[in-house]
């Protein structure tokens, strides 16, 4: 398993400490797969993820709270990886879920109750990191960890409640998304620990330090 997806399954098993948390971290996870769905049958969203257990945490809270219709399906990339992807589906009685979590076109996320606290922010770039996140592995490649979001006004929150909290972060548009990245060892190690990944900060700083002794004994034999 991947770096990246230690990151994510550490993430995916923290325990939200109340109902404001757990709703945070879904709006994060919808803000980065979800679609709405209009035909002559009605509004639907779909929610696709690669990751089965991100799908679960978002069908556990619509039973949960909301009168609305579930169903997961699967597919497979038609290319040479054939990686699973999954489908969550959502209908019946979904307006009040849509508002709630700003899925309507053009919404405005920043205004949402749901990203009121630090707390709740902390849990909702958990869930977009969770969906559209990667980190490079320390110990393979260099420092980079990223957030791909769907549309510049998500960009522009994350990257700026990054940088409130001491995490130097910046925003690069890639064909039709916008990503957030951050290349500074100090601030990707900040940003683990800011959503959660305690094991991953230190597997981070660990590799980190190995990779520097590594570095600076190369330059001191070139030196020699």
């Amino acid at each position: 398993m991947s770096f990246a997806s230690e990151v994510k399954k550490e993430l995916l098993g923290i325990k939200e400490e109340d109902e404001k948390q757990v709703k945070s971290l879904v709006f994060g996870i919808l803000q980065s797969c979800s679609d709405m769905v209009i035909s002559n049958r009605g509004t639907k969203i779909v929610v696709k993820s690669y990751i089965l257990p991100a799908i679960q945490k978002v069908m556990q809270l619509v039973k949960k709270y909301y009168d609305v219709d579930t169903e997961i399906e699967y597919g497979t990339d038609q290319n040479l990886n054939k990686k699973r992807y999954y489908y969550l589906i959502i209908s019946k009685n979904v307006l009040p879920f849509i508002e709630d979590f700003s899925l309507m076109p053009f919404a405005i996320i920043d205004s949402s109750p749901l990203l009121q606290s630090d707390e709740q922010k902390a849990a909702f770039i958990r869930g977009l990191f969770i969906s559209r996140g990667s980190i490079n592995d320390p110990r393979k490649n260099g420092y980079h960890l990223e957030i791909t979001c769907k549309n510049q006004e998500l960009a522009s929150f994350v990257c700026a409640t990054f940088n409130h909290n001491a995490i130097e972060a910046k925003t690069i548009q890639r064909k039709n998304s916008f990503v957030v990245y951050i290349k500074r060892s100090e601030s990707i190690s900040a940003a683990l620990a800011y959503m959660g990944a305690a094991s991953g900060v230190f597997y981070f700083e660990d590799s980190r330090i190995v990779r520097d002794i590594s570095n600076m004994a190369n330059r001191m034999a070139n030196c020699d």
